[in-house]
């Protein structure tokens, strides 16, 4: 009789214990999906915000190139007019 009382407080115990346990395990796992999610849209944020910078950067590029183009011919003209400057003055009579 002593035995089995002991055993049924033992059994009681274990049986609190592994509640215990069962419910800590169960707010770790709650705790580990949301950080798992929060982590997944981390990176998708993280994704997208690079996609956009390259987006932007590359239609800054294809905007501007026509201006640019404009600017570059713009200042080889000007040196071929500085070169042909210096050239006459380089011929005037010292």
């Amino acid at each position: 009789m002593l035995y089995s009382f002991r055993s049924r407080i033992i059994m009681d115990n274990d049986r609190s214990l592994l509640e215990k346990a069962l419910k800590l395990s169960q707010e770790n796992n709650e705790i580990l999906n949301y950080l798992k999610r929060a982590e997944r849209i981390k990176r998708g944020a993280f994704f997208v915000r690079w996609l956009i910078i390259t987006g932007i950067a590359v239609g800054a590029y294809f905007a501007l190139t026509p201006y640019l183009s404009e600017l570059r011919k713009t200042y080889e003209s000007m040196g071929m007019q500085i070169e042909g400057a210096l050239k006459l003055f380089n011929q005037l009579p010292k």
